[in-house]
C-alpha cells in the first residue's frame, strides 16, 4: 500500500472512531469525501452538524451519503473507483499480515517442540505458551479484520454497481430509454471533452417532435395504450438516427433530437424519415381487433449558426416555433425554420 494510500486510510480510521461509526461502505465514502474534500457543499455539511452536535451519527451519514454521493451530479466516477483502490489495498496488506502471522506461529511451535523434546526450563515453557497464546490472539484479531474489510469490500462494489444504475436512471428515460433533459447535458459535456469544442461552437441541427393530438390518444385508449405510443416513438427514432446523434426524451409527448455537424436539409430529410415511420406503423385495439386511425407526429427543425451568440436553448426555440407552424399547417408533417423566422406558438 502506498505512503498516500496509508495516510487516507488512518484519517478515515480516525475519523470514523472519533464518531463511533461503523466501518462499512457507506461511511467510508462519506468519510473519504469529505477527507478529500471532493464537494464543498458535503463538507459544509457534516462541519455544521459536528459545530451543532459534537459528532455524527449512521442517520446522518446516511442522508449526506444519499443526498451528496448517490445523486448524478455527484462525480461517482472519482470517489468510488479510488474507494475501492483504498479497501482493495488495505485488504491485501491485511491478508499479507495474516500469512506472516500464520509462519511464525508454525516456526513458534517448532521451536515450542524442541524446547519439550530438551526438557528446558519450566519458564522458558511458560514463556513460550505464553508467546503462542499473544501470538494466536493476535492471528484471530488479524482474521476478523481481514474479513470485516473483504465485506466491506464486497458492499463496496455493490454500492458502485447500484451507483452506475443510479445515473444511468437519472439520465435515461425509464418508458422509451431514450436520455432526458438531465442526460443530455451529460452528453453534451461528453461531446465538448471528446472533440475539444463545445457543441455550441459547431454545426449541427436540432428537431423537436411532437405527437398529434396526444392527449385525445390517452382519453380514447387509455394511459397503458399511450405509453406504448411513446415506447414505440423513441424506438422509431433510435432506429433513424446515428450513432452520434442524441434522442431526449423533452417531456410528456415531445421528443428531441440533436444532431451533430448536419445542416437545416439533412436534418429535414432524417425528420421527414421518422415521421413516415411512425405514421406507417399499424395500431391494433387488441380487444376489438380493431385496426385504429395511424398516429402521426409533427416536427420542427431549425440549425444552428456559426460565429454567432445562439445557444442550444436558442436554437431548441427556433425549432420549437417551427413545430407550431407544423401543427398549424395541418400536422403529420415538417417545418424549417433559420433563426430570425421565428415567432413562437402554441402546439398540441
Amino acid at each position: 500500500m502506498s505512503e498516500q494510500t496509508h495516510a487516507i486510510y488512518r484519517k478515515i480510521e480516525h475519523f470514523l472512531t472519533e464518531n463511533n461509526l461503523s466501518p462499512n461502505p457507506t461511511n467510508y465514502s462519506v468519510a473519504f469525501a469529505h477527507l478529500q474534500k471532493h464537494s464543498a457543499k458535503l463538507s459544509s455539511a457534516i462541519n455544521s452538524h459536528l459545530k451543532k452536535h459534537g459528532k455524527l451519527n449512521e442517520t446522518f451519514t446516511q442522508q449526506i451519503f444519499s443526498e451528496f454521493i448517490q445523486q448524478p451530479d455527484y462525480n461517482n466516477e472519482t470517489i468510488y473507483p479510488a474507494l475501492q483502490t483504498l479497501l482493495t489495498e488495505v485488504y491485501s496488506v491485511v491478508e499479507k499480515s495474516h500469512l506472516d502471522n500464520v509462519s511464525y506461529i508454525k516456526t513458534l511451535n517448532a521451536a515450542s517442540m524442541k524446547l519439550d523434546d530438551s526438557q528446558q526450563e519450566t519458564n522458558i515453557q511458560m514463556l513460550v505458551g505464553l508467546l503462542k497464546k499473544s501470538t494466536d490472539s493476535m492471528r484471530n484479531s488479524q482474521e476478523k479484520l481481514s474479513q470485516r474489510l473483504q465485506k466491506a469490500e464486497q458492499e463496496s462494489e455493490q454500492l458502485q454497481r447500484q451507483l452506475h444504475q443510479v445515473a444511468k436512471a437519472a439520465m435515461f428515460d425509464d418508458l422509451t430509454g431514450l436520455l432526458n433533459r438531465a442526460g443530455l447535458r451529460t452528453k453534451l459535456e461528453e461531446y465538448a471533452n471528446a472533440s475539444g469544442v463545445p457543441l455550441e461552437e459547431s454545426l449541427y441541427s436540432i428537431i423537436v417532435f411532437d405527437l398529434d393530438k396526444f392527449k385525445l390518444i390517452n382519453d380514447t385508449y387509455g394511459h397503458p395504450f399511450g405509453d406504448r405510443v411513446l415506447s414505440n416513438t423513441g424506438s422509431v427514432i433510435t432506429k433513424h438516427i446515428r450513432g452520434t446523434d442524441l434522442a431526449v426524451r423533452f417531456g410528456g409527448e415531445e421528443f428531441i433530437v440533436v444532431l451533430p455537424d448536419t445542416d437545416l436539409q439533412s436534418a429535414y430529410q432524417v425528420a421527414e424519415k421518422i415521421r413516415c415511420a411512425i405514421s406507417n406503423v399499424c395500431w391494433i385495439n387488441r380487444r376489438t381487433n380493431e385496426k385504429l386511425s395511424a398516429i402521426t407526429i409533427s416536427a420542427g427543425i431549425a440549425q444552428s449558426q456559426l460565429n454567432s451568440d445562439l445557444t442550444l436553448d436558442d436554437v431548441i426555440q427556433v425549432a420549437d416555433d417551427a413545430l407550431y407552424r407544423a401543427k398549424n399547417n395541418g400536422r403529420n408533417c415538417c417545418y424549417m425554420l433559420h433563426h430570425g423566422q421565428s415567432s413562437g406558438g402554441v402546439h398540441e
